[in-house]
């Protein structure tokens, strides 16, 4: 399906409404994602970078089952020509409740990209194949939840004044799916960081996404969700530790919720090496 005006510009609108206040966001659709550009380099397995952060959800749509958000995602750079370079990106999101015992992880999605990001004068663009896959845990899953997408996109990091800026867009048409009404995603993210000094720095970060869905799959309009985060970073020498706060609105959030539901979080994030 093309791409439509309106649906382009009710998606710059969301951004420019929630401002542009890490580049990994807990959202399913939308986020998480491969780092944005990379230094170039020549040879296999030139980047490993990892991240693991733990949210605790707040608000009146975080219920028994949505008490805290855990990530798991590894990015690594498999090959790196110089002019281009091969990404394989994985996520883990676990969600947890307290809806049968007080600590119950009840579901789990998984995110799996493999890109190729071309280097430009100015920028790197890309083109991704993407799965995700959603299961409950320790409870019983009738019929499967995935899709499959294809999609491009672009990103730089660039500097103005004493503000480190990572921003991007990207793209992406489903060419495979089970259980959902997903149909095309468009995605934006921004980020700002402002060192303090070595080893402090204030950031702040955006992600919007707009999904065109199958009208008459579950007899419901296209979905917008966002993530909007600001904290602070600590850089321990081989690590970076953020503490943030950060506002969601998600688009199903569980196998079974077609919906969208929003709520604050309260966070910690351990990323190496330095982003």
């Amino acid at each position: 399906m093309k791409p439509s005006t309106d649906t382009l510009w009710h998606f710059v609108s969301f951004c420019l409404i929630l401002g542009i206040p890490s580049a990994v966001s807990a959202q399913v659709l939308g986020g998480p994602r491969p780092g944005t550009t990379a230094p170039r380099a020549y040879g296999f397995l030139t980047a490993f970078r990892t991240a693991i952060d733990v949210k605790h959800l707040n608000g009146i749509d975080a219920d028994p089952h949505f008490n805290w958000d855990a990530d798991v995602s590894f990015d690594m750079d498999v090959v790196d020509a110089g002019p281009f370079r091969g990404n394989l990106f994985i996520n883990v999101e676990t969600i947890v409740g307290s809806e049968i015992r007080d600590v119950d992880p009840n579901h789990n999605s998984y995110t799996a990209d493999v890109s190729v990001f071309v280097r430009l004068p100015r920028g790197e663009i890309s083109s991704t194949f993407h799965h995700v896959s959603r299961h409950f845990s320790d409870r019983a899953t009738t019929d499967p939840i995935s899709w499959n997408m294809f999609g491009v996109g672009y990103g730089d990091r660039f500097t103005l004044g004493r503000f480190e800026v990572d921003a991007g867009l990207r793209a992406l048409w489903t060419v495979e799916r089970a259980g959902v009404d997903y149909e095309t995603e468009y995605a934006g993210y921004a980020s700002v960081v402002r060192p303090l000094n070595r080893r402090l720095a204030l950031f702040w970060s955006v992600d919007g996404v707009t999904v065109q869905v199958d009208p008459l799959m579950l007899d419901r309009s296209d979905q917008r969700g966002g993530h909007v985060e600001g904290g602070l970073r600590i850089a321990t020498g081989v690590t970076a530790v953020d503490l943030f706060v950060a506002r969601e609105q998600r688009i199903d959030p569980t196998l079974d919720r077609h919906e969208l539901v929003r709520w604050t979080q309260f966070g910690i994030r351990v990323a190496t090496p330095l982003p």
